[in-house]
C-alpha cells in the first residue's frame, strides 16, 4: 500500500506501553495517530483526513472509552468511523456495554500481533464495502430522479378545454419512477380522446418488463383496451 493510500488509525490509550505495542504492530501498514486520553482523542478525530478506524482503550481517567465512543456516535461527522475497544476486561457485561455504545469489536490485552492486524484489516475492509454500497445507492437514487424528471417532462402540462366539459388530471406514481403514462387527443371541438398506458410489471428502476395496455377512446362509446 502506498503512503498516499494508507489508511489512518487513531490509537487511544493512557498507558504508553500499550501505545508502543500497538504502534509497533501497525506502523508499517497504516498511518498511526496517537491520543493519550479521551479529550485529546475527540480533538484528533476531527483532524483531516479523518481516521478510518479507532482503537480505543476502555479504562481511562476522566473520560473512559464508553463516553468517548458515545460522543463519537452522536456526531454525524464521526459516527461512521468503526471503533474497536482495547481492554483487559473479559466479562460479558463489559463487552455488551461496548457494543451498545457503538463499538464494532474488541481486542483483548495482552495484545496478539496477529489478532490486532486481523481485526483492524477486517473492519477497514467492512467499512470500505459499506461506503461502496452507500455510493451505489446514491448513484441509483440519482438515476431514478433523472428518469422521474424525464417521465414528468413527457406528461401533458395542461388539460385541453372542451365546451361543457370539465377536465382534470392527477398523476401520483407509487414509486419514484412509474411505468404509466397518459395523454389527451383532441379530435375536434366536441370530441376528446384520452390515452392511458399502464405497464403491466416493471422493475425497481421503472424499466418495463411486459408490453403495456393502452386505452384510446375515440368518437365511439365502445372502445376496448388494445395491447401494443
Amino acid at each position: 500500500m502506498t503512503q498516499v493510500n494508507q489508511k489512518t488509525v487513531l490509537v487511544v490509550d493512557d498507558a504508553p506501553a500499550n501505545i508502543q505495542i500497538v504502534n509497533s504492530i501497525l506502523k508499517d501498514l497504516y498511518k498511526i495517530r496517537i491520543a493519550t486520553n479521551g479529550s485529546k482523542a475527540l480533538e484528533l478525530v476531527k483532524v483531516m483526513p479523518l481516521p478510518d478506524l479507532i482503537l480505543l482503550d476502555v479504562v481511562m481517567p476522566e473520560m473512559d472509552g464508553y463516553e468517548v465512543c458515545t460522543r463519537l456516535k452522536l456526531d454525524p461527522e464521526t459516527r461512521d468511523i468503526p471503533v474497536i475497544f482495547l481492554t483487559g476486561q473479559t466479562e460479558v457485561e463489559d463487552e455488551t456495554k461496548g457494543f451498545e455504545v457503538g463499538a464494532v469489536d474488541y481486542i483483548h490485552k495482552p495484545f496478539s500481533p496477529a489478532v490486532v492486524k486481523a481485526r483492524v484489516q477486517t473492519h477497514l475492509a467492512l467499512r470500505g464495502i459499506r461506503e461502496q454500497l452507500a455510493q451505489q445507492l446514491r448513484d441509483i437514487q440519482k438515476e431514478l430522479e433523472t428518469a422521474r424528471q424525464i417521465q414528468l417532462s413527457i406528461l401533458p402540462s395542461t388539460v385541453p378545454k372542451i365546451a361543457s366539459l370539465d377536465i382534470a388530471a392527477r398523476y401520483v406514481p407509487m414509486t419514484s419512477v412509474a411505468g404509466d403514462f397518459y395523454d389527451f387527443i383532441v379530435v375536434d371541438e366536441e370530441h376528446l380522446g384520452v390515452l392511458v398506458a399502464d405497464v403491466s410489471g416493471h422493475d425497481n428502476r421503472g424499466n418495463p418488463c411486459r408490453p403495456p395496455f393502452v386505452t384510446a377512446p375515440d368518437k365511439s362509446d365502445n372502445v376496448a383496451p388494445t395491447r401494443i
